[in-house]
């Protein structure tokens, strides 16, 4: 509405510059004509400022409307992006959140697998004992079992037997695995004692049966079964200086098969020994 009546004061104001121009131009007299032109000039030329006044109004209200909306679209770019950033700001949080949770349930299953290992453990019983001698004489000596861990043995089965005498015994027939002799010769050689229960740190000693102290080595194979695994120990003692040592090598039996676990040989004995 306004750009109309611009376009239409300027168009009025140049009519009447010409009508005046004329006027002024054909009667230079008398007096009075020349005041009118000269009036009709100034009309025209105030109509003329006047629409084009409009007419630039106009304008700057569309210019003025172009920077608002860009403006608003700017603001609403920058909303969108904060919403964005806070969006993932969130997403993130959530994300740390859940890795958090993962980690917990982590230690969790961890513990309860610790703990379910303890209580099977505690039921079953472990077999790790600390085999000591037991002086009773200056000459005689038996087996005392020492249960270092902190965890039950429970139902074990622990057989000794003497190697310096049950290989003197005649033999009846021999395998890559296995050696068979006389059973009157091995029985009164080896020891054997079931349903033993410890409490950690609890010992039991083997009374029923004495060795001899030997100036040559004194050689034992001990068994230790318990419900989970059986250990087999090969020992070797021999008396230097007064004191006794100890050679050994430690076994786990599966399927029948000695599995060579670890060993500690002070006494230097060759590997076939």
């Amino acid at each position: 509405m306004a750009k109309k009546m611009a376009i239409t004061l300027i168009i009025l104001g140049a009519v009447l510059l010409i009508v005046g121009l004329i006027i002024s131009l054909r009667s230079i007299k008398p007096m009075y004509l020349n005041v009118i032109s000269g009036l009709i000039i100034i009309i025209g030329t105030f109509f003329g400022l006047f629409g084009k006044q409009l007419q630039d109004k106009s304008s700057s209200e569309k210019s003025d409307k172009i920077l608002k909306t860009g403006t608003n679209t700017e603001e609403k770019v920058d909303y969108l992006k904060i919403q964005n950033a806070d969006l993932a700001k969130k997403v993130e949080q959530q994300a740390q959140v859940i890795d958090n949770l993962r980690q917990e349930n982590t230690g969790l299953y961890s513990k309860l697998a610790e703990t379910a290992l303890e209580l099977n453990n505690n039921i079953i019983g472990e077999s790790d004992l600390d085999i000591q001698i037991n002086k009773t004489r200056q000459t005689e000596f038996n087996f005392r079992f020492y249960n270092k861990s902190k965890l039950p043995v429970n139902n074990a089965h622990i057989t000794i037997q003497n190697y310096n005498e049950i290989k003197k015994c005649d033999v009846l027939k021999e395998t890559h695995d296995e050696v068979h002799i006389k059973f009157n010769c091995y029985e009164p050689n080896y020891i054997k004692q079931t349903g033993i229960n410890l409490n950690p740190h609890g010992a039991i000693i083997f009374d029923t049966k004495s060795f001899n102290f030997l100036i040559d080595y004194m050689n034992f194979a001990i068994q230790i079964e318990t419900r989970n695994k059986t250990i087999i120990y090969h020992l070797v003692y021999m008396i230097i200086d007064g004191k006794l040592v100890r050679s050994y090598r430690k076994y786990n039996l599966i399927n029948k098969k000695k599995v060579f676990i670890q060993e500690d040989n002070p006494l230097h004995l060759a590997d076939d020994f």
